[in-house]
């Protein structure tokens, strides 16, 4: 194997996308709604928040 010149998977990945009719960028107002996400994260209400222990069961638990 000769790794003289190593691939840009990134850009090898960008062109098999694009070749196959796939557009690998995010849209302008995708990025805006990540950016603002990042910069004020949501805090979830502890109304959101929900004790779901008691419903969980394992597969051991059922026999499976």
């Amino acid at each position: 194997m000769n790794n003289a010149h190593p691939a840009d998977l990134q850009a090898v990945a960008r062109q098999v996308m694009l070749a196959h009719g796939f557009d690998p960028d995010f849209p302008p107002a995708v990025l805006q709604e990540v950016a603002a996400l990042k910069s004020k994260p949501p805090v979830p209400s502890t109304n959101d928040l929900r004790d779901l222990r008691d419903r969980w069961r394992s597969r051991w638990e059922l026999g499976m």
